[in-house]
């Protein structure tokens, strides 16, 4: 029998030349988020257009394998206040991609450490979530840009990194509030996009033309969003007191209406959901805050109902805030986004591997 193999990777990147130290400020004119109560957890709060830092140098790699098949634990990545919004990975290109609150930069990180830009796009603010598009090669970027009131949905060539196009989905409503939150993608390459300020899903088509998909009495900070291949959306909404009362809900693409999923058996009781993604045993996963675990739903009956089958503790105290696949390998993201809403520096960021026992 083959020993289970750990690869570790450790990748610490510091911000080289005058970048500022942990204790230092953010520049005096960066605006500062209005701060999360500690009392009862609140609506996601907007980033504000935070000036670029320094550029970022890998300083060191330890690599830790044992002898037969290599499975990743742990990315660590030293770069002060990254606060990564979203991540994906990408199979082809074998590395995980990052999105960035503060940068407007899409980076990529490899196995063997290399920690670069895939993109660096004077238009990206505000990354709040990746979505690849695997069969037309695409990455699907939603992000918001608080000076303009504006949100978008861009799409870049995978391979090269090239924007394919900028999509204003905040111009089909343009009078109310917008906030970009989650990206999901269909068979045929259309884009839904869930605004948890106007409370709304946007369609954007392979040309990057927006339009209005669906707007509902039952949607309330709409966030996290999933395609399921038999033609339907899953989506975390929240009526009532935001994280007070979660509800799943389903929306079939051809006749679109909400319907509530009824979570029965084990249910936990999910507060803030950051983040959803369908695993190929056709489990539906999320990431939780406050909290920082991850759980999966499972159904027998295409999602009318779902039942609870397992949960993987908080890996870190820290918040989690987007999952990607690598395989059937369930990786979470621990953004520190709570201490950047509170206007706070971070340095050190996570991508763990997810156990479940």
């Amino acid at each position: 029998m083959s020993r289970k193999i750990v690869l570790f990777v450790i990748i610490a990147i510091v911000i080289s030349g005058c970048a500022a130290t942990p204790e230092e400020a953010m520049p005096p004119d960066t605006p500062t988020p209005k701060p999360i109560p500690t009392n009862t957890p609140t609506p996601e709060p907007k980033p504000t257009d935070i000036p670029i830092p320094e550029p970022a140098t890998l300083e060191e790699i330890s690599v830790i394998f044992d002898n037969e098949t290599l499975i990743l634990e742990e990315i660590i990545i030293v770069f002060k206040n990254l606060f990564p919004g979203g991540i994906e990975y990408d199979e082809n290109g074998e590395r995980f991609l990052l999105g960035s609150m503060s940068q407007r930069t899409i980076f990529q990180v490899l196995d063997d450490g290399t920690f670069e830009p895939f993109n660096e796009d004077p238009d990206l603010s505000g990354i709040r979530a990746l979505e690849i598009d695997r069969i037309n090669q695409r990455l699907l970027v939603a992000n918001n840009n608080e000076g303009e009131g504006k949100s978008y949905l861009n799409a870049y060539d995978l391979s090269s990194g090239d924007r394919i196009f900028r999509a204003e989905i905040s111009s089909i409503n343009p009078d109310l509030p917008h906030w970009a939150r989650d990206v999901a993608v269909d068979a045929a390459g259309n884009a839904y996009v869930t605004d948890m300020e106007s409370n709304a899903i946007y369609r954007v088509d392979m040309e990057g033309n927006p339009t209005l998909f669906l707007e509902h009495t039952q949607f309330s900070s709409l966030n996290a969003i999933v395609y399921h291949p038999n033609g339907f959306l899953l989506l975390a909404s929240y009526p009532g007191v935001f994280f007070g009362e979660f509800q799943l809900l389903k929306i079939p693409l051809d006749n679109p209406d909400v319907i509530e999923v009824e979570i029965t058996d084990g249910y936990w009781g999910f507060m803030g959901i950051d983040g959803m993604i369908m695993h190929p045993d056709g489990t539906l996963i999320m990431v939780t805050y406050p909290g920082n675990d991850t759980g999966r739903l499972h159904s027998d009956d295409g999602w009318d109902t779902a039942q609870f089958v397992g949960r993987s503790m908080g890996h870190t105290d820290v918040f989690g805030s987007a999952i990607a696949l690598r395989g059937e390998e369930v990786y979470v993201i621990y953004s520190h986004l709570d201490l950047y809403f509170d206007g706070l520096d971070q340095s050190e960021f996570n991508i763990v591997r997810v156990i479940y026992e």
